[in-house]
This record gives structure tokens, C-alpha cells and sequence, in this order.
């Protein structure tokens, strides 16, 4: 839908959502959208870590802790499975230094 915009941006000759009415362009993000999003998560999903990161914080409690840590180095790894990962790269990269400053990760 228009209203939301295109969910990529660089995918090559598609720079606006009329140019999805051509076929081919709509099934080139499909195909995009399949690979980035069909695997169950989206870097959006990384904010819920800091709820979690938030719920060590103020517990204490370990298990906290330990979900965002796995968490983190799930994406962590995903990041070398996935062609052209700079997002994730940068948003893992980011979290982890954001989880150290907090104490989070040692």
C-alpha cells in the first residue's frame, strides 16, 4: 500500500510503490521480501530486547540476562548466513554495545 511504503528500499528498479504494477519488479521484491523476512524475524524484533534488558535490570534476574544474550547471538550468526546483513551487522553490533555499557554483557 502506498500509505506505508516500499518495505526495501534497495531493490534494484523498484524506488517507488507504483513500479510494483510491473510484474516482474513485484516479483523481484517478493523474492527479496521472501528471503529477508521469511526466516521469522525482522530487525524491528531487536527492540523487544530492550524490554527484556529492561527486566534484567530492574530483577536482577539471570534469566533475563541470558534471553537477550541468546538472542543477540542469534542474529549475531544469522548475520553470516545472509547475503549483504550491513543491518543486522550494525543493529547486533549497536545492541552489544549498548548491553555492555549496561552491564548486561560482560
Amino acid at each position: 500500500m502506498p500509505t506505508y511504503g516500499l518495505p526495501f528500499h534497495d531493490v534494484s528498479g523498484i524506488t517507488s510503490y507504483d513500479d510494483l504494477k510491473d510484474p516482474e519488479l513485484a516479483r523481484r521484491m517478493g523474492q527479496v521480501m521472501h528471503e529477508r523476512m521469511g526466516r521469522g524475524d525482522v530487525v524491528a524484533n531487536l527492540a523487544a530486547t530492550s524490554l527484556i534488558t529492561n527486566a534484567y535490570l530492574f530483577s536482577g534476574e539471570e534469566k533475563y540476562r541470558q534471553w537477550v544474550v541468546q538472542y543477540v547471538d542469534a542474529w549475531i550468526e544469522r548475520d553470516t548466513d545472509i547475503n549483504d546483513p550491513a543491518f543486522a551487522t550494525e543493529m547486533a553490533t549497536t545492541l552489544v554495545g549498548l548491553m555492555k555499557q549496561a552491564g548486561v554483557l560482560k
